[in-house]
């Protein structure tokens, strides 16, 4: 039996996350799923180990971002989820707290650490996890907004040109090691010693 047949076979939960379990889904989005397994008896006795398993099913568009199509399933073994908990991630903590509708099978095993799951709560340590949490998204979404800058004023440059320079692999790495590279779009580079009008 495979680690991918094993979680499935030995799941004590399975949930849907991402923009369905937070209610900002669209037609277009795809479908996250998290759960936990327990392991095999010889991952706990011999030398093996598995912490996690990825059971996803890949459909990607033209941009390389997940179609509708994709299904993203990771399952977390019983003793990482565990550690993960004590540890409050967020990302993990907030399973404790799903809706009903968005847990697609729940053992007897997995109630039992619902059931307790105040034992995992500590309110000092998630107050630092969240605040982290929420700062490293807001700094995505900075650069987020940065790029889109960026990319605009390029393509502005590029639309009202008559010049485009594409370059190959091996003229950029030239560029690089130069440090002569003031944008790159795509496969468009346009280097700093050219003015373009």
């Amino acid at each position: 039996m495979t680690e991918k047949e094993m979680a499935i076979k030995n799941k004590i939960m399975l949930m849907e996350t991402g923009s369905h379990l937070y209610g900002t889904n669209t037609i277009n989005s795809d479908i996250d799923y998290m759960g936990v397994f327990i392991a095999d008896k010889k991952y706990y006795l011999g030398m093996q180990n598995v912490e996690e398993v990825d059971n996803s099913i890949k459909s990607k568009d033209e941009t390389g971002k997940n179609t509708k199509d994709a299904v993203d399933i990771k399952y977390y073994e019983i003793r990482k989820y565990i550690r993960l908990l004590v540890d409050n991630n967020p990302n993990i903590i907030e399973t404790l707290f799903v809706n009903n509708s968005n847990l697609k099978y729940s053992s007897i095993q997995f109630k039992l650490i619902h059931d307790n799951k105040n034992l995992f709560l500590d309110s000092e340590l998630i107050k630092k996890k969240f605040l982290a949490y929420t700062f490293s998204q807001k700094r995505k979404l900075e650069v987020k907004l940065d790029n889109y800058e960026f990319l605009k004023d390029a393509y502005d440059i590029l639309k009202d040109s008559s010049v485009k320079f594409l370059v190959d692999e091996n003229s950029f790495s030239k560029y690089k090691q130069t440090k002569n590279l003031e944008y790159k779009i795509g496969d468009i580079f346009i280097p700093r010693n050219v003015s373009v009008k």
